[in-house]
C-alpha cells in the first residue's frame, strides 16, 4: 500500500459484520478473500492512482501468512467448498496451489453429474500471485478528473464552505 499510498493514517478500524449468520466462521480460510477485499477498500478509501476491483463473480479460499504465502486448508475442506462453489454463480473459485489437485478431482465427479456446468479452478501460491491474474482482478490506474470527483464528492461540505467564504470575501473588499 505505501508505493500507492502517500500517507496511511497509522491505524485503521476494520469492522467485520455478517448480516445473516449463515454458519459458525471458523479457520483461517477466509484469509485471503479478507486481505483482497482490504486491498481494493483502503484503495479506495485513500483515493489512490492505483485502483483495484474484483472481476465477476469469484470464489476465494485459504488463509494467508505474514510472507504473503496462501496456505493450504485441508482435503475434506476442499471438498465441500468445492461443492459450495459449484452450485455458486461463481465462474472461478481461487484456492491455495497445494489444494490444487483436489479441488480439481472434487470439480471432475461434479461434472460427470452436470457437464454443462463451467467453473475453472486456479490454484494460487501467494498474493502476488493473485493480483497478477487479471482474469481475477482488475488493476488500473485511475485519471485525474476522476480522482478530483471522487475527492470533492467526499469533501463536498469543505467546498462548500470555502467557495462561501470567498465570496463573502470579495464582495467585503469592494
Amino acid at each position: 500500500m505505501q508505493k500507492h499510498i502517500k500517507k496511511i493514517k497509522e491505524s485503521h478500524t476494520v469492522e467485520l459484520r455478517c448480516e445473516n449468520k449463515l454458519g459458525v466462521y471458523v479457520g483461517n480460510s477466509l484469509g485471503t478473500a479478507l486481505t483482497l477485499a482490504f486491498i481494493e477498500a483502503i484503495l479506495k478509501h485513500y483515493n489512490s492512482k492505483t485502483i483495484v476491483n474484483i472481476n465477476g463473480c469469484i470464489a476465494v479460499t485459504g488463509g494467508i501468512d505474514k510472507n504473503s504465502k496462501i496456505i493450504s486448508t485441508s482435503k475434506s475442506i476442499i471438498d465441500t467448498k468445492v461443492e459450495f462453489v459449484f452450485f455458486s454463480d461463481a465462474q472461478i473459485f481461487c484456492v491455495p496451489k497445494v489444494d490444487e489437485i483436489w479441488a480439481e478431482d472434487k470439480l471432475a465427479q461434479l461434472i460427470v453429474k452436470y457437464p454443462n456446468r463451467k467453473l475453472k479452478i486456479i490454484g494460487l501460491t501467494d498474493l502476488e500471485d493473485l493480483l497478477s491474474r487479471r482474469n481475477i482482478v482488475d488493476i488500473h490506474k485511475r485519471n485525474i478528473i476522476e480522482r478530483f470527483v471522487l475527492y470533492a464528492y467526499k469533501k463536498w461540505k469543505s467546498i462548500l464552505l470555502a467557495m462561501v467564504l470567498t465570496v463573502v470575501f470579495i464582495f467585503c473588499l469592494h
